[in-house]
């Protein structure tokens, strides 16, 4: 069932389906240069994680970057928000955001002060966002560190961090425990000098170990880098083993992505860019005590490659990699792996042959249903998220108004988080997409697809009045503006063949929903007199 932007296609089914639908989305016009970090959702609703983004370094009172939390109903109604900040005259970049099985919340973030010294911390809230429960940092020192990612360990009730740490005189990365109180339980450090540093870009916890990927430089040329793989016992930080792949070009070469199976065994995904214009997907295997099983590369001129945008696991531990299928960028490709590193099918997603689609995320449900989020760039700014099956075959598409950055799967939702830029600002959109058993077997199509039913505005900027495009009958239609601060500013009962003042409205960027019983839709309005 394919919705284009916010609208409905009738079609009659026979049998139960799952499908793709988006259930709303919104633009959070609450600050200026708001950034969308992370969202997740638990039976008290769904959060999410912005970075306020005031411009300058020069740490003045007023420009100094903030943490924002949002709390969202099922319905997409605001319920809760904490504007945070450390310290007043320094800067905090949020990384990630945890819920504990009570439903608090953790956000791991880099506080940086007026001197550039840079540590990290842990925030937690209570399930309203009224309460700070605990700041913690638990290697605070002379040391500098910054973020990385946090992860829950035990059924959710312990933390690992990772972390890039600026020892004198030499550099590397350290994994934290804590419980989630803040006290540290372990602490691992990988320290080497300056030319040697390791960085992880992903790590997750399977099986009760820690398993981590990123880089190693190797050498003086900083641009020159190994794959690195290390894996340590997540129950007392005791190390496992720590795997190096020698790049053989002189250009990036580094694991963004990495998963296990219940057999211990090790799947990275990463790159490396041969040429400045010429990238290879890197694909990899490791036994649980860091043997190479297998390596496989794909290269553009095969007709594969461009950068690795993400990779997932199934339950039957086949491999999904998603990236850039071509030099230009204009095409996405799913490639699916078994076990055993061989190809079972690859595909090409690009829904129109006029414009550019990038991939951005995927991520594969429990059953095995395989999600891709697409950027498309055709003169609007459109998140375009498809559902395959996993013989890749498309189950359904929809499509949401933004540029999507990050999703996230739960329950019977997909979340994304993304921006839209509304000159001279970038505003954080957020989507939630229903992905649930439908059965339409009463449809009153009797079996016959029938045209999709869409709804715009125009002029937008509108100066007195906006009209409706809508390609059917007249409908009634529900409209609700809000203004920057999130308030209600205008409602209004109406009918998609007539024309809405907006003359009373002051000038300015306001978010606008308009609904029917046939479709459901929020944008963007400016109004300019």
């Amino acid at each position: 069932m394919k919705k284009n932007i916010l609208s409905l296609l009738f079609v009659f089914l026979t049998a139960s389906v799952f499908a793709v639908n988006l259930s709303w989305n919104s633009l959070y016009l609450g600050y200026p240069n708001c950034k969308a970090v992370d969202i997740k959702k638990n039976a008290n609703g769904i959060y999410v994680l912005m970075q306020i983004d005031y411009p300058g370094n020069s740490f003045n009172n007023g420009d100094s970057d903030r943490i924002l939390i949002l709390k969202y109903n099922f319905n997409g109604g605001l319920i809760g928000s904490c504007r945070y900040n450390y310290l007043l005259f320094a800067k905090q970049e949020p990384k990630n955001m945890l819920l504990d099985n009570s439903g608090n919340v953790y956000v791991l973030f880099t506080n940086t002060g007026t001197t550039f010294f840079t540590e990290y911390f842990v925030l937690k809230m209570n399930p309203n966002l009224s309460t700070q429960l605990g700041l913690f940092s638990p290697n605070l020192g002379s040391n500098q560190r910054k973020a990385g990612l946090m992860r829950f360990a035990e059924n959710n009730t312990s933390i690992v961090i990772s972390t890039y740490v600026n020892y004198p005189g030499n550099y590397g990365t350290e994994l934290t425990k804590i419980d989630l109180n803040g006290n540290q339980l372990w602490n691992y450090a990988y320290v080497t000098g300056y030319y040697s540093r390791p960085f992880i870009y992903d790590f997750k916890i399977k099986k009760g170990r820690v398993i981590c990927c990123g880089s190693k430089l190797k050498g003086t040329n900083t641009t020159d880098r190994d794959i690195w793989v290390l894996s340590i016992n997540a129950t007392n930080g005791v190390f496992k083993f720590e795997h190096t792949y020698n790049s053989t070009y002189a250009q990036f070469y580094y694991a963004s992505f990495i998963e296990g199976d219940n057999s211990k065994n090790i799947y990275i995904g990463g790159q490396s860019f041969q040429t400045v214009n010429k990238a290879v997907w890197f694909m990899a295997k490791l036994d649980s005590l860091g043997n190479e099983k297998w390596t496989k590369t794909y290269e553009p001129t095969q007709n594969y490659g461009g950068p690795l945008h993400a990779m997932a696991i199934d339950s039957k531990n086949k491999l999904y990699y998603f990236g850039i299928a071509d030099l230009n960028g204009s095409k996405s490709r799913i490639l699916k792996l078994d076990d055993a590193g061989n190809q079972v099918w690859a595909k090409i997603i690009k829904s129109n042959l006029t414009i550019t689609e990038d991939p951005i995320d995927m991520k594969v449900s429990s059953t095995d249903k395989i999600y891709c989020a697409t950027q498309i760039s055709n003169g609007t700014q459109n998140t375009h998220l498809y559902q395959f099956d996993e013989n890749g075959n498309k189950i359904d598409e929809d499509t949401s108004y933004f540029w999507p950055r990050k999703m996230e799967l739960s329950d019977n939702n997909v979340l994304i988080i993304g921006l839209t830029y509304i000159s001279p600002i970038y505003i954080p959109g957020i989507a939630v997409f229903n992905a649930t058993p439908i059965r339409q077997s009463d449809c009153e199509t009797s079996g016959l697809n029938v045209a999709e039913k869409t709804i715009s505005f125009y002029p937008n900027p509108a100066s007195t009045a906006i009209n409706f495009e809508y390609d059917g009958d007249a409908q009634q239609i529900d409209i609700s503006i809000y203004n920057t601060d999130g308030k209600l500013v205008k409602q209004s009962k109406t009918t998609s063949d007539k024309p809405l003042p907006v003359y009373d409205l002051t000038g300015g960027i306001y978010l606008i929903n308009i609904a029917s019983n046939h479709f459901k839709k929020s944008s963007k309005l400016i109004v300019k007199h």
